[in-house]
């Protein structure tokens, strides 16, 4: 969200994969913008890129990395041969976008250690105290937090294993009143309890809050990654993370330990506000710190025919809990990230 421009830039390929769109949304006139240029990198998989706002040099970033590269040489002797392989390091590419000139340009790419391998940057957050961009890499089956400092170009791995749950995908976000990062492992609908873990920014210490996460109702038929990454925002007036899974809005107070359900957020399709949102999975939400609300962004939901993917956009106000469309589906055709 370029808070700068009333911009909300939107960076995803249409099926998880290939080419990457570029658009953007002006949230004082509602209305999308399709004349933006492609991302100059192509889409692999459901895991990248990550993307954030950086206020400091009026830019967005989106962060991916270097395929690993692996060279074979064969050395033939006696009629034996025996082979070596060496790998070419990966690097973290990160990339800026310029809304007012609508270009992206590669930054000067950072090794990562000798040896590490990953598949994607999964999450990222920004802190804006110190201008660094936190994010988690998914390698050898375990997660890792790392931190970027776009001004100084460095790279550095912080407090080892990020803490793993046991079904699907976290969410991770910045609450940066208490300057904490919020990682939500959500519980399974076979019973396996959430659990909702917070990193301080100070000590650079992970810990075991008590409050568990709700049990929202994921849709199973879509991978958890796709589901929970991006489906919750930070919202600094109130100073509560807000979720959205399936028409139920909760929220979490970091200060506080506290996981609430939002009156009027229980129910099929559209929860209990008579308006809003159909249920969903896949969908963005984002705050908008220019008209002080929540903005959720496509998605899709599962019908008899398959996948029905959706453009509308929304708005959930949170002093008077109503929800506002800002685009119906049939205006918009690109889901929001």
């Amino acid at each position: 969200m370029d808070a700068q421009s009333g911009q909300l830039v939107a960076v995803r390929s249409m099926r998880g994969w290939g080419p990457v769109r570029t658009t953007s949304f002006d949230v004082c006139a509602n209305t999308w913008n399709r004349a933006r240029k492609p991302a100059p990198w192509t889409q692999v998989s459901w895991g990248g890129p990550a993307v954030v706002y950086d206020p400091g040099t009026d830019a967005l970033l989106a962060l991916t990395v270097s395929e690993t590269h692996s060279t074979r040489v064969e050395t033939y002797s006696s009629g034996s041969h025996s082979w070596i392989r060496t790998s070419r390091p990966q690097k973290l590419l990160p990339w800026a976008y310029s809304v007012d000139l609508d270009r992206w340009t590669l930054l000067s790419p950072i090794g990562f250690p000798a040896g590490f391998e990953s598949s994607a940057v999964t999450h990222a957050v920004l802190d804006p105290t110190t201008g660094q961009v936190l994010f988690l890499m998914e390698a050898a089956g375990s997660r890792t937090l790392w931190s970027h400092s776009p001004g100084w170009r460095t790279l550095t791995q912080l407090d080892g294993q990020v803490p793993a749950g046991r079904s699907g995908d976290p969410t991770l976000i910045l609450d940066t009143g208490a300057r904490r990062l919020v990682l939500i492992l959500w519980g399974s609908p076979v019973g396996i309890p959430g659990e909702t873990w917070t990193f301080d920014l100070f000590t650079q210490r992970w810990t075991n809050q008590h409050a568990e996460p709700p049990g929202l109702p994921f849709d199973e038929s879509v991978p958890s990654f796709v589901e929970s990454r991006r489906e919750a925002a930070f919202d600094p007036v109130s100073q509560q993370t807000f979720v959205l899974m399936n028409g139920e809005l909760a929220t979490y107070r970091t200060g506080s330990d506290h996981w609430d359900a939002v009156a009027g957020g229980a129910g099929w399709p559209r929860g209990g506000w008579g308006t809003g949102p159909l249920s969903r999975t896949g969908h963005s939400l984002v705050y908008d710190p220019v008209n002080r609300r929540i903005l959720v962004f496509g998605g899709s939901w599962q019908t008899e025919d398959g996948t029905t993917h959706t453009g509308d956009d929304w708005a959930y106000d949170e002093p008077t809990n109503t929800w506002t469309e800002l685009v119906p589906s049939a205006a918009v055709d690109v889901v929001g990230q």
